[in-house]
């Protein structure tokens, strides 16, 4: 079960699930994370993808669906190694919310201000990523690595673990579609 059911910044639903005649599962989810873990989804070569691109959505929209920016699960204390295993507190973790909060707005000041001048999204749109969502379409008929990868509290960051949790969830409540000779695993088509 997530940890974090209420961090409203990962969605996940299942577009298509479907069991070919040998029994194995072929899984299409439509995700919606924070980008700064896209590069660790991008790890995992046995999923097919395919992922928003900021340099095709208008900075107008990238601005839209982001008033709402991405903040941490956790804001973990620095130490050694790739993960923290312990918040920052009291005026520390107070610092560190507000920093972020101010970084946030001014990446999306900044780039609302070359939106203006006439800059186009590929650029402009590269300054608010740490702090926006992306959506992305994975299908894989293989996800025990991941999980296994993913879903680790002491080695993985706290926003894939969220990810690895609600998909293992989401996954187990939906049944496959069985499919018969001749019949195809088709999201997005009904």
């Amino acid at each position: 079960m997530s940890k974090y059911p209420d961090y409203k910044y990962i969605n996940v639903k299942i577009i298509a699930k479907s069991r070919n005649l040998r029994g194995q599962d072929i899984i299409t989810y439509e995700l919606d994370y924070p980008r700064f873990i896209h590069a660790e989804i991008m790890t995992h070569r046995m999923f097919g993808r395919n992922a928003q691109s900021s340099r095709a959505v208008p900075i107008a929209k990238t601005l839209e669906v982001n008033q709402d920016f991405v903040r941490p699960i956790v804001y973990g204390a620095n130490q050694s190694g790739m993960s923290s295993s312990k918040e920052l507190e009291g005026q520390g973790l107070y610092d560190a919310k507000y920093d972020w909060d101010v970084a946030a707005e001014s990446a999306f000041d900044i780039s609302a201000a070359l939106n203006k001048l006439g800059l186009h999204k590929q650029w402009a749109n590269r300054i608010t990523e740490p702090f926006s969502r992306i959506k992305v379409i994975i299908t894989a008929t293989e996800f025990d690595n991941f999980f296994w990868l993913r879903d680790d509290e002491d080695a993985a960051q706290p926003e894939i673990v969220e990810l690895a949790q609600r998909m293992k969830e989401v996954n187990e409540s939906t049944p496959a579609i069985q499919l018969d000779q001749g019949m195809w695993h088709l999201p997005y088509v009904f």
